[in-house]
């Protein structure tokens, strides 16, 4: 947000690069709905604007200018000056640039970055999986190209190690050991040595779909959790519209909603009588409404999708480990798809595959 003239608060927008650097930030200050670069003052001596009149950049709608070198240190130049009420400082990555004792460095949330020297202040806790490199390294050396993420924005829940093995279950067996968890339940994926595409459309990118799959997760700017359980309503709120006021929804209390169309079916008699799985993300299911409620997690709950499948669901005529791979492994990128990629709820559900088979719960406590 930003202020104009008469300090009412107005929408600040960011231009970004491919490496998510701000290059530009504006705001429609003068609530037109086109962005002025300079305005015309008709007082001042014809230095090459309008009509004879002056360039005024010093009521400019564009807020903030920023280039940099490809490590991130800021360049030098006139744009420097082109900066229009408060001064933005998430710029390089979209990282807040630190102007406390004039360090220059920026908060990458784990750790700092100096981008005068392009490296971090403190080693990487991954280090050991990229023993040919510094531990103290940015984007492996080749900023243009990479940028240093977190690696850990998949969770899994519930019961860790049951969750876990439903994750793993995507990878093959000779992958199955480059995924690791924590105590907190953070997961890490090794994808040191895997092949790339050599042509289409994903040349590049890792060969195998699940490990693939895994590697988009855990490197994703969004945040995901993934748990085994019938705790469905956990980290959720809803809504019975999608823009309306969300009230946030208990452990179980998903049980007391109208909701089987939405997330399966309920199970007869017994301690557990809601559905099988959910699957919500910050952004709608287009069939929501179908039902009268909008899902999506709480901001509280520090994540941008939750996906829940209960232990007895699989996506199979047989109760086979295979079954659930399958139904998990098209959840995992329904929600990858939707949630970081920003895809429609029809079009992620249709890239994420059908698995062949159908549903079948087996009801278990």
């Amino acid at each position: 947000m930003t202020y104009d003239d008469n300090d009412e608060a107005v929408y600040e927008y960011h231009l970004k690069d491919h490496l998510g650097n701000v290059r530009i930030a504006f705001a429609d200050k003068d609530g037109y709905g086109y962005i002025e670069p300079f305005s015309v003052n008709p007082n001042e001596p014809n230095t090459g604007g309008v009509d004879g009149a002056a360039w005024n950049l010093t009521d400019t709608e564009i807020l903030q200018e920023s280039h940099y070198y490809p490590f991130g240190m800021a360049m030098d130049g006139a744009w420097q000056d082109i900066v229009n009420g408060a001064e933005n400082n998430y710029l390089y990555n979209g990282k807040e640039l630190q102007t406390d004792f004039d360090l220059g460095l920026h908060d990458y949330g784990a750790r700092y970055y100096d981008a005068a020297i392009g490296r971090f202040t403190t080693t990487d806790r991954f280090a050991e999986m990229y023993s040919s490199m510094t531990p103290y390294q940015y984007g492996a050396n080749n900023p243009i190209l990479f940028i240093d993420v977190n690696g850990d924005s998949l969770d899994v829940g519930g019961n860790l190690s049951e969750s876990f093995n439903d994750v793993q279950s995507v990878l093959n067996k000779k992958d199955k050991g480059r995924l690791s968890y924590d105590e907190a339940g953070k997961v890490s994926f090794n994808a040191t040595g895997l092949k790339k595409k050599r042509w289409g459309k994903n040349k590049g990118k890792i060969r195998n779909k699940g490990a693939r799959l895994l590697n988009n997760l855990v490197t994703s700017e969004d945040k995901f959790k993934y748990s085994k359980t019938h705790q469905h309503g956990e980290g959720l709120e809803y809504s019975t519209t999608e823009n309306g006021t969300y009230t946030e929804l208990g452990g179980s209390s998903l049980s007391t909603l109208n909701t089987e169309k939405y997330i399966g079916q309920t199970i007869g008699e017994g301690p557990i009588q809601f559905a099988w799985f959910t699957n919500t993300s910050k952004t709608a299911r287009g069939d929501e409404a179908e039902v009268g409620y909008f899902f999506r997690p709480t901001e509280s709950s520090g994540y941008d999708a939750i996906i829940t499948i209960s232990p007895g669901t699989v996506y199979s005529s047989d109760d086979t480990r295979s079954g659930r791979s399958g139904y998990v492994r098209h959840e995992l990128k329904e929600a990858y798809l939707r949630t970081t990629l920003k895809q429609s709820y029809e079009k992620a559900h249709q890239g994420a595959g059908e698995p062949r088979g159908f549903y079948k719960f087996k009801y278990t406590k």
